[in-house]
C-alpha cells in the first residue's frame, strides 16, 4: 500500500499550482481518484508454517506422499483408527483438487476426532494410571465432551489445576490431582511437565545436575502453588475432595551447596512471579475454616491463581503448540516433549513461537491448529527415504561457509542480551526486597488494628455503663428533688409535726447525696466518652495505617518489571535457540559434506547417507513414520478386521430400536449427527475392553523401537482375541472377500488392512498362496489377514 502511495505522488499530472506543487484535494482533478490498493490477506498460518520450513532447509525438500499413505495418515492422526476399505476407496476415486482439506474438515469434525482426542489427551495427562477417585469412563466422557464442544485447550487445563470435586459437574476433571492424591512433590513434577514441557524432578534437592538451567528454585516456585492443597475425604458423601489452607509457605536446602531459600515465592517456571498477594486477618481468611470433618476453603487460592495465570504463560503456550505437532508429526520441535531447556533448542525456534502465539490468538484452538498443522506441505510429505544417487545435493563447503558467516552477529546478540538481564535482574531483586519488608510490615499493623479494636471496644463499654449509671442518677435525683420540694411543702403547711419534718430533713439530706453522686457520675461518663473517642481514633489510625501500607504495595511496578524481566529472558532464550537453529544447518550441511567425500566407498557411503536422512527427518524435509499407539493399534485392528464396523452396526440398531432422550429431542436436521455420536460413544464403550486388553502389551508402544516382545509375539499367534478376529467367515474381513477371485479379493485384503492396493509381486504371491487351498478357502484368507495385520507395515502410520 504504501509503495502504491509513493508512485501516485511520483505520477505526472495535468493540473500544477505554482512553481509545480500540487494542493491534495485537486490532485489529478480532472481523472477519477485512483482506488487505494486493498492490502493483500496475511498469509494463513499453514503457509507461514512452509515458509519457515523451507527457509530452515539445507538440501532437497521430500515431495507430497501418495493418497494412500495421506487417507491413512490423516485418519490416524486425527480419528485414531485406519480408514475403511470403502473410505479409502472413496478418497482414491475423488478427483477434487482440495479432496485433501475436505477430509481434513471432515475428520475434524466428526464424533471419532472427540474420541481419539479424549483417549490421547487422557494417556498425555493420566499416563496410564489405574484409577482412584474418578474411575477412567467417567474422566474420558468428560474429555470427550471438552473435545467435541471444542472447548479452548487453556480452558481444559484451567480446569484440571482449580477444580476442587465438590461438584458433580465438573467432578471429572479433578482427576488429574486427586488421582495423585494431592501429593506435592509429585504434583509439581508433573505440572511442570505436562502444563510447562519441563520435568524439574531432580531439582527437588539441589539444582538439576545435568540440565544447566533447571534450578531448585524453580522446582519450588512452582511447589509454592500446589504446598497448601491436600486430599480431604468427605465421610458423609464417601468421596475423595481438595481441600487447602490459607498459608504454609515454601522452602528449600541445597543438598549439594547448602544454598537455600525460605517463604519462596510462588512462581511460573521462567515465568510471572506471584509476589504480592491478597492479605487477609487471620478470622477472615477462609471460606470454610479447616477441621476434621470441614474441607478448608480458603478466600484465595494459590492453586486457584496458578490455574489463573496459566494463559499468560509463554512456557505454557509452547509446550501446548510443541505437544499438538507432536501429535501430527511424532516429534515435537523440542523432543522429548517435556524436557524444554537451553540445551535442548527446538528443531525450528521462530516456528514454535509462532505456533505458540497464534494458539493463543486463536483461543487456544485445538482443532484450528490441528487443521493448519495438516494443512502443510510439511506435514504430507512423503516418509520414503531418498536414495542418494537420484538425490541432488548443494555443495557441502560453500554453504557451510555462508551458514558460518552468520554465526559472529547471532552471537553478539546474546551476549548484548546477557548484560539487558543482568540489569533488569538487580532491579527487580531490589523491588522484591521492598516487597519484603511491606509484606512484614502487614503481620504487625494488622495486629495493632485488632488491638487498637479491642481498646476501643472496651472504652465504647465503659463508656455504656457509666451512661447508664449517669442516667439513673438523673433519674433518682430529680425523683428525689422532688419529693424534697414536696416534703418542705408538707413541713411548711404542719410545722408541728415532727415526724413529718425529720422525714423531710432526711429526703433533702438524701437528695443533696445522690445531686452529688449524679455529679461523680457526669465527670465519670465524660471521661469514658473521652477516652472513647481517643481509643476510636487510635483504632481508625491504626487501620489508615494498615490500609497506606496495603496501597504502598508497588503491585503495578513490580508487574511491570517482572514482565519486563521475563520478556528480555525470553529474548535471550530465544536469540541461543536462533545460534542452535543455526548450528543444525551448520550440521546438516557437514553431514552431507561427510557423505560427499565418502559416496565412493559403499561401505562408508551408507551409514554417512542415513545420518543426512535423520538430520532431513529432525529437520521436517521428510515426514517421519510414526509407529502406532496402543489405542490405534488396537482400535485399527479392529476396524481392519470388521469387528468396530460390525458393533458400530450392532450399536446403532440398538439406539434406533430404544431411542434415548437425546436423539428423540434432537431436531430432524441434527438427527444424523447426534445419531453418529451416539453410535460412536456406544460401540467405544462395548469395545472399551478390547482396548483395555491390548494396553499391558503395547501401551508404550509409540516411540519405543520396533521390536516385538516374546508376550505380543504369544498373543499375537496364539491368542483368541486376535485369531478370533481372523477366524473364518461371518460378516468380518474374512468373510466378505470369500466370493471373489483371487485378484480382487487382494485389493479387498490390502486396502482394509494396509490402505493400499498391492503390486503385482503381491497379488502373485496371493494368488500362489490360495492355488492348493480351494479345500479351504476361508482358513486360507484367515491366514492371510493374520499375516496382513501382524506385518511391520500395519504397525505404522506410513
Amino acid at each position: 500500500a504504501l509503495a502504491g502511495l509513493l508512485a501516485l505522488a511520483a505520477a505526472p499530472c495535468a493540473h500544477e499550482l505554482g512553481a509545480g506543487q500540487l494542493r491534495a484535494d485537486e490532485l489529478c482533478a480532472d481523472e477519477p481518484p485512483a482506488a487505494a490498493p486493498t492490502p493483500a490477506a496475511p498469509p494463513a498460518l499453514h503457509e507461514r508454517i512452509d515458509a519457515l520450513i523451507d527457509a530452515a532447509a539445507v538440501g532437497p525438500l521430500a515431495p507430497a506422499c501418495s493418497d494412500a499413505d495421506f487417507v491413512r495418515r490423516i485418519y490416524l492422526d486425527l480419528t485414531g483408527v485406519i480408514p475403511t476399505a470403502d473410505q479409502a476407496r472413496g478418497f482414491f476415486a475423488d478427483q477434487a483438487a482440495d479432496r485433501r482439506q475436505q477430509l481434513i474438515d471432515r475428520l475434524l469434525g466428526s464424533p471419532q476426532y472427540a474420541r481419539h482426542m479424549a483417549l490421547t489427551w487422557d494417556v498425555m495427562l493420566m499416563e496410564r494410571r489405574n484409577d482412584k477417585s474418578i474411575k477412567t469412563p467417567e474422566w474420558q466422557a468428560w474429555l470427550r465432551k471438552a473435545f467435541a464442544d471444542n472447548r479452548p485447550l487453556d480452558q481444559l487445563y484451567r480446569d484440571l489445576v482449580a477444580t476442587d470435586g465438590a461438584d458433580d459437574a465438573t467432578r471429572p476433571a479433578a482427576r488429574f490431582l486427586l488421582d495423585r492424591d494431592l501429593e506435592p512433590n509429585l504434583l509439581t513434577r508433573d505440572l511442570g511437565r505436562v502444563l510447562f514441557g519441563m520435568d524439574f524432578q531432580c531439582a527437588q534437592c539441589h539444582d538439576h545436575p545435568l540440565i544447566d538451567d533447571y534450578y531448585q528454585a524453580d522446582y519450588y516456585g512452582l511447589y509454592a502453588f500446589v504446598l497448601r492443597s491436600s486430599l480431604f475425604t468427605d465421610a458423609k458423601a464417601k468421596k475423595a475432595l481438595i481441600g487447602e489452607k490459607a498459608d504454609g509457605e515454601a522452602s528449600y536446602k541445597s543438598v549439594f551447596t547448602g544454598d537455600a531459600g525460605d517463604n519462596v515465592l510462588p512462581r511460573l517456571p521462567k515465568g510471572a512471579t506471584v509476589a504480592i498477594e491478597p492479605y487477609f486477618a487471620k478470622a477472615e481468611q477462609y471460606v470454610s475454616v479447616p477441621a476434621k470433618e470441614v474441607r478448608g476453603v480458603p478466600k484465595y487460592s494459590r492453586r486457584g491463581q496458578l490455574a489463573g495465570l496459566l494463559r499468560e504463560s509463554t512456557e505454557f503456550r509452547r509446550n501446548l503448540a510443541n505437544r499438538l505437532w507432536a501429535h501430527m508429526f511424532g516429534r515435537g520441535l523440542v523432543h522429548p516433549v517435556d524436557f524444554h531447556y537451553a540445551a535442548n533448542p527446538p528443531s525450528h525456534p521462530e516456528l514454535l513461537s509462532l505456533l505458540a502465539d497464534e494458539l493463543a490468538k486463536n483461543n487456544f484452538d485445538a482443532r484450528w491448529l490441528l487443521r493448519q498443522l495438516a494443512l502443510t506441505r510439511a506435514y504430507q510429505r512423503s516418509c520414503d527415504a531418498p536414495q542418494a544417487a537420484a538425490t541432488s545435493l548443494p555443495p557441502a563447503a560453500e554453504l557451510i561457509a555462508q551458514l558460518e558467516a552468520r554465526r559472529p552477529a547471532l552471537v553478539a546478540r546474546v551476549e548484548e542480551l546477557k548484560g539487558a538481564i543482568a540489569s533488569k535482574a538487580a532491579e527487580r531483586k531490589a523491588l522484591a526486597e521492598q516487597v519484603a519488608k511491606h509484606k512484614a510490615e502487614l503481620p504487625m499493623l494488622d495486629t495493632a488494628v485488632a488491638a487498637a479494636r479491642e481498646v476501643a471496644g472496651k472504652a465504647a463499654t465503659e463508656q455504656k455503663s457509666a451512661d447508664e449509671t449517669l442516667a439513673k442518677k438523673k433519674d433518682q435525683s430529680q425523683v428525689l428533688a422532688d419529693a424534697a420540694t414536696k416534703a418542705g411543702e408538707a413541713v411548711a403547711k404542719l410545722p408541728d409535726d415532727k415526724v413529718l419534718a425529720e422525714a423531710a430533713a432526711k429526703i433533702a439530706e438524701r437528695s443533696k447525696a445522690v445531686a452529688a453522686e449524679m455529679e461523680t457520675a457526669t465527670k465519670t461518663a465524660a471521661d469514658a466518652a473521652a477516652k472513647t473517642k481517643s481509643t476510636a481514633d487510635q483504632a481508625t489510625a491504626a487501620q489508615d495505617a494498615f490500609a497506606k501500607a496495603q496501597a504502598a504495595m508497588p503491585t503495578e511496578q513490580w508487574t511491570t518489571l517482572d514482565r519486563a524481566l521475563i520478556d528480555a529472558q525470553r529474548q535471550l532464550a530465544d536469540a541461543n535457540y536462533a545460534v542452535a537453529a543455526l548450528d543444525a544447518q551448520i550440521a546438516t550441511a557437514k553431514a552431507i559434506g561427510d557423505y560427499q567425500s565418502k559416496q565412493a566407498d559403499p561401505a562408508s557411503a551408507a551409514p554417512a547417507w542415513d545420518a543426512v536422512i535423520d538430520r532431513w527427518t529432525v529437520g521436517v524435509q521428510l515426514a517421519p513414520l510414526k509407529s502406532l499407539t496402543n489405542e490405534q493399534f488396537a482400535m485399527s485392528l479392529m476396524q481392519a478386521t470388521g469387528v468396530l464396523s460390525g458393533q458400530e452396526a450392532a450399536s446403532q440398531a440398538a439406539i434406533e430400536k430404544s431411542p434415548p432422550d437425546a436423539l428423540k429431542n434432537a431436531a430432524e436436521a441434527d438427527r444424523p449427527r447426534v445419531l453418529a455420536d451416539l453410535v460412536e460413544q456406544h460401540a467405544f464403550d462395548q469395545l472399551r475392553g478390547n482396548v483395555k486388553a491390548f494396553e499391558n502389551l503395547y501401551g508404550t508402544l509409540q516411540g519405543a523401537d520396533f521390536q516385538a516382545t516374546v508376550n505380543q509375539s504369544l498373543f499375537f499367534g496364539n491368542g483368541g482375541t486376535v485369531l478370533g478376529w481372523v477366524a473364518a467367515g461371518g460378516n468380518r474381513l474374512t468373510g466378505r472377500p470369500a466370493a471373489l477371485d483371487d485378484a480382487a479379493l487382494t485389493d479387498e485384503l490390502y486396502v482394509s488392512v494396509l490402505t493400499r492396493l498391492p503390486t503385482q509381486e503381491e497379488k502373485d504371491d496371493t494368488a500362489a498362496f490360495l492355488k492348493d487351498r480351494a479345500s479351504d478357502r476361508p482358513a486360507a484368507i484367515g491366514e492371510l489377514v493374520w499375516a496382513l495385520v501382524s506385518s511391520n507395515e500395519f504397525r505404522f502410520n506410513h
